[in-house]
Protein backbone atom coordinates (compact mmCIF):
# COMPACT_ATOMS: atom_id res chain seq x y z
CA UNK A 1 0.00 0.00 0.00
CA UNK A 2 1.40 3.80 -1.05
CA UNK A 3 1.81 6.16 1.46
CA UNK A 4 -1.28 8.64 1.99
CA UNK A 5 -0.32 12.19 2.86
CA UNK A 6 -2.38 13.33 5.81
CA UNK A 7 -4.93 16.01 5.13
CA UNK A 8 -4.88 19.55 6.16
CA UNK A 9 -7.54 19.69 8.32
CA UNK A 10 -5.73 16.54 10.56
CA UNK A 11 -2.86 18.57 10.95
CA UNK A 12 -5.13 21.81 12.23
CA UNK A 13 -6.75 19.54 14.46
CA UNK A 14 -3.33 17.75 15.91
CA UNK A 15 -1.86 21.15 15.99
CA UNK A 16 -5.04 22.66 18.11
CA UNK A 17 -5.25 19.40 20.02
CA UNK A 18 -1.11 19.74 21.23
CA UNK A 19 -1.67 23.59 21.59
CA UNK A 20 -4.18 23.00 24.19
CA UNK A 21 -2.45 20.28 25.70
CA UNK A 22 0.62 22.60 25.87
CA UNK A 23 -1.59 24.77 28.49
CA UNK A 24 -2.74 22.59 30.52
CA UNK A 25 0.75 20.90 30.76
CA UNK A 26 2.45 24.52 32.23
CA UNK A 27 -0.57 24.54 34.39
CA UNK A 28 0.54 21.01 35.59
CA UNK A 29 4.50 21.75 35.94
CA UNK A 30 3.62 24.72 38.23
CA UNK A 31 1.53 22.19 40.36
CA UNK A 32 3.72 19.19 39.64
CA UNK A 33 5.91 17.90 42.45
CA UNK A 34 7.79 16.37 39.98
CA UNK A 35 8.87 19.04 37.08
CA UNK A 36 11.52 17.16 35.25
CA UNK A 37 8.94 15.04 34.28
CA UNK A 38 6.21 17.58 32.95
CA UNK A 39 9.32 19.26 31.18
CA UNK A 40 9.82 16.38 29.15
CA UNK A 41 6.15 15.66 27.95
CA UNK A 42 5.44 19.56 27.34
CA UNK A 43 8.72 19.86 25.05
CA UNK A 44 7.78 16.41 23.28
CA UNK A 45 4.26 18.45 22.97
CA UNK A 46 5.60 21.37 21.48
CA UNK A 47 7.48 19.50 19.13
CA UNK A 48 4.63 17.65 17.61
CA UNK A 49 2.86 20.85 17.65
CA UNK A 50 5.62 22.70 15.71
CA UNK A 51 5.84 19.86 12.83
CA UNK A 52 2.44 19.47 12.64
CA UNK A 53 1.78 23.83 12.59
CA UNK A 54 4.55 23.74 10.06
CA UNK A 55 2.84 21.07 7.51
CA UNK A 56 -0.90 21.98 7.85
CA UNK A 57 0.14 25.28 6.77
CA UNK A 58 2.59 24.23 3.63
CA UNK A 59 -0.68 21.97 2.60
CA UNK A 60 -3.68 24.71 3.31
CA UNK A 61 -1.66 27.82 2.13
CA UNK A 62 -0.27 27.27 -1.76
CA UNK A 63 1.57 30.28 -3.51
CA UNK A 64 -0.22 30.70 -6.71
CA UNK A 65 1.74 33.28 -9.01
CA UNK A 66 0.13 36.45 -10.60
CA UNK A 67 0.37 35.83 -14.42
CA UNK A 68 2.00 38.83 -16.00
CA UNK A 69 0.01 40.67 -18.68
CA UNK A 70 2.00 42.12 -21.36
CA UNK A 71 1.53 44.49 -24.00
CA UNK A 72 1.53 42.58 -27.66
CA UNK A 73 1.31 43.28 -31.01
CA UNK A 74 -0.06 41.99 -33.65
CA UNK A 75 0.71 42.18 -37.46
CA UNK A 76 -0.88 40.87 -40.21
CA UNK A 77 2.08 40.19 -42.54
CA UNK A 78 3.57 37.11 -44.13
CA UNK A 79 6.75 35.35 -43.94
CA UNK A 80 7.63 35.82 -47.24
CA UNK A 81 6.90 39.52 -47.60
CA UNK A 82 9.14 40.18 -44.42
CA UNK A 83 11.85 38.46 -45.91
CA UNK A 84 11.91 39.99 -49.32
CA UNK A 85 11.23 43.32 -48.08
CA UNK A 86 14.91 42.30 -45.81
CA UNK A 87 16.46 41.59 -48.97
CA UNK A 88 15.26 45.07 -50.99
CA UNK A 89 16.99 46.77 -47.29
CA UNK A 90 20.20 44.87 -48.63
CA UNK A 91 20.33 42.96 -45.06
CA UNK A 92 22.62 39.64 -45.85
CA UNK A 93 21.66 35.71 -45.34
CA UNK A 94 23.25 33.53 -42.98
CA UNK A 95 22.09 29.96 -42.43
CA UNK A 96 22.38 28.58 -39.23
CA UNK A 97 21.88 24.70 -37.56
CA UNK A 98 18.30 26.42 -36.08
CA UNK A 99 17.40 28.43 -38.82
CA UNK A 100 18.56 31.50 -40.64
CA UNK A 101 19.49 35.30 -39.87
CA UNK A 102 19.43 38.19 -42.18
CA UNK A 103 21.89 41.03 -40.93
CA UNK A 104 23.09 44.45 -42.01
CA UNK A 105 25.46 47.57 -40.55
CA UNK A 106 24.28 50.67 -40.91
CA UNK A 107 26.91 53.33 -39.36
CA UNK A 108 27.65 52.16 -35.83
CA UNK A 109 24.01 50.29 -35.67
CA UNK A 110 24.39 46.54 -36.43
CA UNK A 111 20.23 45.08 -37.14
CA UNK A 112 19.73 41.53 -37.02
CA UNK A 113 16.13 39.33 -37.29
CA UNK A 114 16.94 35.57 -36.73
CA UNK A 115 13.89 33.54 -38.21
CA UNK A 116 13.82 29.38 -35.74
CA UNK A 117 12.35 26.72 -37.73
CA UNK A 118 14.16 23.80 -35.97
CA UNK A 119 13.18 24.31 -32.36
CA UNK A 120 14.57 20.67 -31.06
CA UNK A 121 17.81 22.09 -32.34
CA UNK A 122 17.38 25.10 -30.82
CA UNK A 123 16.10 24.77 -27.49
CA UNK A 124 18.89 22.42 -27.32
CA UNK A 125 21.12 22.98 -24.21
CA UNK A 126 24.31 22.35 -25.87
CA UNK A 127 27.30 25.25 -26.99
CA UNK A 128 28.09 23.76 -30.14
CA UNK A 129 24.40 25.23 -31.54
CA UNK A 130 25.26 28.18 -30.16
CA UNK A 131 27.90 28.92 -31.83
CA UNK A 132 26.85 30.54 -34.86
CA UNK A 133 26.58 33.57 -32.77
CA UNK A 134 30.69 34.02 -32.78
CA UNK A 135 30.34 34.13 -36.74
CA UNK A 136 28.95 37.66 -36.66
CA UNK A 137 32.21 38.96 -35.31
CA UNK A 138 33.39 38.15 -39.03
CA UNK A 139 30.48 40.27 -40.33
CA UNK A 140 31.56 43.66 -42.01
CA UNK A 141 31.44 46.56 -39.95
CA UNK A 142 30.13 44.68 -36.59
CA UNK A 143 33.21 45.61 -34.82
CA UNK A 144 32.69 49.00 -35.05
CA UNK A 145 29.15 49.36 -33.79
CA UNK A 146 27.69 50.74 -30.86
CA UNK A 147 24.47 49.42 -30.62
CA UNK A 148 22.63 46.70 -31.34
CA UNK A 149 18.97 46.04 -32.53
CA UNK A 150 17.62 42.52 -32.95
CA UNK A 151 14.18 40.58 -33.63
CA UNK A 152 13.81 37.04 -33.23
CA UNK A 153 10.82 35.46 -34.81
CA UNK A 154 10.03 31.74 -34.25
CA UNK A 155 8.30 29.78 -37.04
CA UNK A 156 7.03 27.22 -34.93
CA UNK A 157 6.18 27.40 -31.72
CA UNK A 158 5.75 25.01 -28.73
CA UNK A 159 4.17 25.56 -24.82
CA UNK A 160 7.75 25.81 -23.53
CA UNK A 161 8.90 28.93 -26.38
CA UNK A 162 5.45 30.60 -25.59
CA UNK A 163 6.09 30.59 -21.86
CA UNK A 164 9.48 32.40 -22.53
CA UNK A 165 9.05 34.30 -25.13
CA UNK A 166 8.29 37.57 -23.21
CA UNK A 167 12.10 37.03 -21.98
CA UNK A 168 13.30 37.66 -25.22
CA UNK A 169 12.53 41.34 -25.24
CA UNK A 170 15.26 43.19 -22.95
CA UNK A 171 17.01 46.45 -23.61
CA UNK A 172 20.07 47.69 -22.41
CA UNK A 173 23.07 50.35 -22.97
CA UNK A 174 23.89 49.11 -26.15
CA UNK A 175 21.25 46.63 -27.34
CA UNK A 176 17.60 46.36 -27.89
CA UNK A 177 15.72 42.62 -28.60
CA UNK A 178 12.60 41.38 -29.11
CA UNK A 179 10.81 38.61 -29.65
CA UNK A 180 7.97 37.39 -32.39
CA UNK A 181 6.24 34.26 -33.02
CA UNK A 182 4.67 33.55 -36.61
CA UNK A 183 1.01 32.46 -36.12
CA UNK A 184 0.50 30.01 -39.40
CA UNK A 185 -3.27 29.68 -38.83
CA UNK A 186 -4.10 33.10 -38.66
CA UNK A 187 -1.15 34.45 -40.64
CA UNK A 188 -0.12 37.22 -38.34
CA UNK A 189 3.37 37.95 -36.84
CA UNK A 190 2.52 38.27 -33.13
CA UNK A 191 5.36 40.75 -31.06
CA UNK A 192 4.62 39.10 -27.59
CA UNK A 193 6.09 41.56 -25.15
CA UNK A 194 6.58 45.61 -26.81
CA UNK A 195 9.25 47.41 -24.84
CA UNK A 196 8.80 50.60 -25.02
CA UNK A 197 12.86 51.92 -26.21
CA UNK A 198 14.87 54.37 -24.78
CA UNK A 199 15.50 57.49 -26.11
CA UNK A 200 18.98 56.03 -27.98
CA UNK A 201 17.36 53.56 -29.41
CA UNK A 202 13.86 54.84 -30.78
CA UNK A 203 15.26 55.48 -34.22
CA UNK A 204 17.23 52.53 -34.90
CA UNK A 205 14.05 49.89 -33.62
CA UNK A 206 11.49 52.59 -35.74
CA UNK A 207 14.07 51.81 -38.80
CA UNK A 208 14.43 47.93 -37.91
CA UNK A 209 10.31 47.94 -37.95
CA UNK A 210 10.01 49.71 -41.30
CA UNK A 211 12.86 47.70 -43.15
CA UNK A 212 10.27 44.64 -41.98
CA UNK A 213 7.32 46.36 -42.87
CA UNK A 214 5.43 46.20 -39.76
CA UNK A 215 2.86 49.30 -40.59
CA UNK A 216 0.02 47.50 -40.53
CA UNK A 217 -0.76 46.53 -37.13
CA UNK A 218 -4.00 44.54 -36.44
CA UNK A 219 -4.27 45.14 -32.74
CA UNK A 220 -2.64 45.77 -29.70
CA UNK A 221 -3.41 44.54 -26.21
Amino acid sequence: MGYKPIKPWVLWLIAGITFLAGIGIIVWNIYAQNRTAATVVLMIDLIIMTFSLQAAIARSVKFKPKKRKYKTNVYKKDINEIENSLIENNYSKRDTNFGYVYMKVVGKTAYKVTFINQLDVYLKPVEEDKKDDKKQESFPGLNKCSKFVGFEIFLEVNDVVLERLPDYSFQGKNIFYEGFYFDKEANELKEVNVLDPTEEFVSPVSNLKKDLKLEELVKES
